[in-house]
């Protein structure tokens, strides 16, 4: 399953939960973080890959067995510079 559709299923729109860490940030940060190579940008890659986690995890899926914390920096990259003002979390 796709990172963007683990995203749908899991929609801000469609649940009704707090989000903590790195998710609250918009994608304009995580930029500027990637561009400044910071420590903040470290740790939301971390959170993302956490997130995925606990989404398959929650969905009982097991499809995120073929990517990776490199594959998942790459998407939120592009998907980021693409939605400057959307969160980290509806990226994710």
């Amino acid at each position: 399953m796709p990172l963007a559709m683990t995203a749908a299923l899991l929609s801000p729109a469609t649940q009704a939960y707090t989000i903590y860490g790195s998710g609250v940030h918009s994608c304009g940060w995580w930029t500027e973080e990637k561009d400044k190579k910071s420590d903040d940008h470290y740790d939301a890659a971390a959170w993302v890959s956490g997130y995925v986690t606990g989404a398959a995890a929650a969905l009982s899926e097991y499809t995120f067995r073929d990517t990776d914390v490199l594959a998942m920096v790459g998407y939120m990259n592009k998907w980021c510079s693409e939605n400057p003002l959307k969160t980290i979390e509806e990226g994710a």
